[in-house]
Formats: structure tokens, sequence, C-alpha cells
């Protein structure tokens, strides 16, 4: 099974440590989306990144189910800061569009409802009658005629009776027992016992950041004042919630703290840009920087004297995303094979995203934003003489299905007598090139300067049974060289699309 939205996502997992030590872990999935952005009467392609944080922080100490004497609760989870940064390119109009959770306290509601039910009954019915019928029936017929002048005729009748007696009985009995008992309950919480907190940077409001800490039995986010050694004061009614006293007030018993401390944490954060794509194709991706701070806290009995501490961890920690590429990850999925799927290019210069010059780097996306070319090595949109070094492409489509045949048209021509190869490499498979030859200048031949190579062929009774396609993110690598380079040459190419067979 597919998850669609996956082929705009990238993943990773980086431990949350410093100076040799690992604390825990951090989840990260980023997912890239392209927008036509046409506010303010405008049109500018831009791309909307979204990046969701899962921060899984357990406690060091292993929770034990036998009892025991405990006389201090050490180094458990008690305050993490955690902020995003987006590290886009230079010039660069970024706009945070939303981030999540903004403030979050602790509220626990609980609902629950029964409903236990009988039903009984008994029916029973007897019927019983009768019925008599008699019938009569009288008929009488008569003719009448002449035979000469003498009268002829004759006269008869007819007569039946009969009587019908019936009689029913019957007797019918049911019942019908039922029970029913029905339960629901329903919890809703946001965090047990810890709150968090959320801002923006005064020097850069696209920065958030958030700042997760336990509220009871100790708010360590009000109560954190620090004079010496880490020890921190904290009012007489705080530390009630951490000790019970005897009767002379000194401490006997420690009170743990709340259950994430003790079993650890796990929060999700999420945050979302929009930022303009540059036109220059080195200046397309960017990446997001994570930055932590993780402090733990200690509280029990030193003898008959309570402690509590609050200890943050030394050195950076710190986690980076790989280079989100925006055009790649942003784009969609090729809709079919059909027609209408939008996987076309026609290459018009005013569609580049960085038109080619002079054997310089191009970028250009189909209006539908389903395919992807680029390459080097042609003099402008779209031809080459071959003397700007070596002629090449990448396209890249994305597919999620496996029921369809594919195929990649191109329509081009040579521009001398000189004809060219085309040599095409499906998803990195080197073993298994597909060539094609252009002997043709504009408007010749029978194909009318089109060339067909099949992506997919799902019939299995047919010689040419092959599927060169994947799912998700599929490449091709196309290196265009000259019959004879000794020769002038050169070569067009007008538009590529992906359809049916």
């Amino acid at each position: 099974m597919l998850i669609p939205d996956d082929i705009y996502r990238q993943t990773t997992v980086v431990p949350l440590s410093a100076n040799d030590q690992t604390y825990g872990a951090v989840h990260l999935t980023y997912e890239v989306r392209a927008v036509t952005d046409v506010r303010n009467l405008g049109c500018v392609r831009s791309y909307r990144v979204t990046c969701t944080q899962r921060l899984v922080i357990p406690n060091q100490n292993p929770f034990s189910m036998s009892p025991t004497a405990l006389t201090s609760y050490e180094d458990y989870p008690a305050m993490v800061t955690s902020t995003f940064a987006l590290a886009a390119p230079a010039n660069s109009d970024v706009r945070l569009l939303n981030y999540s959770p903004r403030t979050l306290n602790t509220a626990v509601m609980t609902a629950r409802n029964d409903n236990d039910g009988t039903n009984s009954s008994v029916s029973r019915q007897h019927t019983s009658g009768s019925s008599t019928s008699e019938t009569n029936t009288y008929g009488v017929n008569a003719s009448f005629g002449f035979f000469g002048e003498d009268l002829t005729g004759s006269i008869g009748g007819d007569y039946s009776h009969s009587t019908t007696d019936e009689q029913n009985q019957s007797t019918s009995r049911g019942s019908d027992h039922g029970t029913s008992h029905e339960t629901g309950s329903s919890d809703s919480m946001s965090v047990k016992d810890w709150a968090s907190y959320a801002s923006l940077s005064p020097r850069d409001t696209t920065v958030p950041t958030w700042i997760w800490g336990q509220e009871y039995p100790w708010d360590v986010v009000q109560y954190r004042d620090i004079p010496t050694n880490n020890d921190v004061q904290l009012p007489q009614f705080v530390l009630d919630r951490l000790f019970d006293y005897d009767a002379s007030k000194n401490p006997v018993l420690v009170f743990p703290p709340s259950q994430l401390s003790l079993f650890g944490v796990d929060f999700t954060m999420k945050a979302a840009w929009l930022l303009d794509l540059s036109a220059d194709v080195t200046q397309q991706t960017v990446q997001v920087k994570h930055s932590f701070q993780y402090a733990t806290g200690s509280h029990g009995l030193k003898g008959s004297a309570p402690y509590v501490t609050l200890d943050p961890v030394a050195g950076p920690l710190q986690a980076t995303s790989p280079v989100l590429d925006l055009t790649l990850l942003g784009l969609d999925p090729v809709g079919g094979p059909g027609a209408s799927n939008g996987a076309v290019i026609g290459f018009a210069a005013n569609k580049f995203v960085a038109p080619p010059s002079g054997g310089s780097a191009f970028k250009i996306l189909s209006e539908e934003n389903t395919l992807q070319v680029t390459g080097q090595g042609f003099d402008g949109p779209m031809s080459t003489a071959f003397d700007h070094g070596p002629v090449t492409m990448k396209v890249d489509f994305k597919v999620v299905d496996a029921d369809y045949d594919y195929t990649l048209y191109f329509k081009h021509w040579k521009t001398t007598a000189n004809g060219c190869q085309i040599a095409m490499v499906f998803n990195g498979d080197q073993s298994n090139p597909v060539y094609r030859h252009v002997d043709s200048l504009e408007g010749e031949g029978g194909e009318d300067n089109l060339s067909a190579i099949n992506l997919r062929n799902q019939d299995y009774t047919s010689i040419d049974y092959h599927d060169y396609l994947r799912m998700g993110l599929n490449t091709v690598d196309i290196y265009i060289t000259p019959d004879d380079a000794s020769k002038p040459a050169g070569y067009v190419l007008r538009a590529m699309a992906i359809g049916g067979s």
C-alpha cells in the first residue's frame, strides 16, 4: 500500500545527545508542496514547507514494579525547549504560516455512561369458526317455430340444489425475550501535569520556540531559582507536594514527580512556512535547523534534609534536516496515462524556472507540476550545437499506480546532416540503457519528428513486456551525442510528455 502524502515527504531520526550521552530521539518529518501564490494580483511559484517534530525523552532510570523504600527521584525530565529555524537561500521571502501547539495547559476530561435493559413478551391466539351455504339453481328454456302453417315448438326446465358446510380452528403462540447492555466512555486530555508555551523570536518572527515544563507537583517553569549548586528554592506549598512531614515538621516521605516525568515524555510540534522559489537553480533547497535545551530534575532526602535540584544539560543539543529539494519533493504525481494528466512540457523561453544559456544549467516544470526536466549543455531553449560540453538532461516524475502503461514522448529533430544518438538510463539502472537515433530534420520523416519510449508494457504475452517504472519518484537520465563528433551537428528539443501507450 502506498500512502499518497509520502511522495512529498522526507523523514529522518536523529539522537538527542551531547557530550557522548544520549537523552532521547527526535523523529523529523518534512513535507513540501508546490503553491501558486496569486495574492496581490501576482503569480509566483512558491513552496510550503511543513516540519513535524516528535521529541521522545525517556526517564533514564527504569521504572520498577517491586515495592521499594525510595528516598529520592533522580534525573527525571523536568523541562525542555525546542526551536525551529528554516535555513532558506539569501534574500528569500519567508513567511511563517502556522505553528502548533500555541499554548497547552493541563486539561483532563472524562465521561462515562452505562445503559442496561431487558424485555420479555408472550402472545397466544386461538381462532375457531364455521359456515354453511346453500345454493339453488332454476332454469327454463323454450323454442317455437312454423312448419308450413303449423306451429311447432318445445318447452323445458331444470333445477339444482347444493349445500356446503365449513369449519376451521387455529391456535398460535409466540414469545420474545431480550437483554441489552451498553457502556460508553471517552477521555480527552492535553498534557497531564505538564504544559507547553510557544513564542516567536523578537529578532526573527519566522522562528518558533516551544517551552515544555512540568506543572505539577512542581511548576518548573515558574519555580527554578537556583542560587547555588543547582539547588532550587521552592515555596513551602510546593515542598508540601514533594515531601510528607511528621508532627515535628521533619520530612519523612518523598512523593514522586508527575507521571510524564516518571516514565518519560513524547511531544509533537509542527510549523509551516511559505517561501518563493529562486530563479537560481543552486538556491532552490532549504534546511531546517533544530536546537534544544534540556534540564533534569531531582528531589529527595539527604539524611533528614530535603533537596530539590534542576540540572541543565551542558553542550549543544542540535539537529539539522537533510537538504530539501523544493521542486523535487513538491512534484505532484502523474495523473494517469490520459492526455489531461498535465505531464507535458513545451520548451518555450518564458516557461523555464532557469532557462539555458551558453550551456548553463537549466530547469523547467510542467504547468501542472507533474514533470521536471533539468540539464545542461544547451545554447538556448532548447537547441545545442554540442559546443558547450556534454549535453545531458534529467527527467523527474512521480507515479502512484502500478496498473497503467506509460510512454515517454519526445518532439525533436537534428539540424545538420549529422545525426544524434540519445541514451536513456531509467532509475539509475546503468546495465539496461535504452537508445534512440535522431536522423530526421524538422518536418521530415513519417512520424512527424516524434519518438516514443514505452516505460511500462504489462502485456505478459508480448516479447516486449517490461517495466522501467517504480512507485514514487522516477528518474530518466538522458545523454545526447552526435553520431560523428568531428562533423558539425545540432539538436533541437521542442516538447516532452508522458502519456499512455
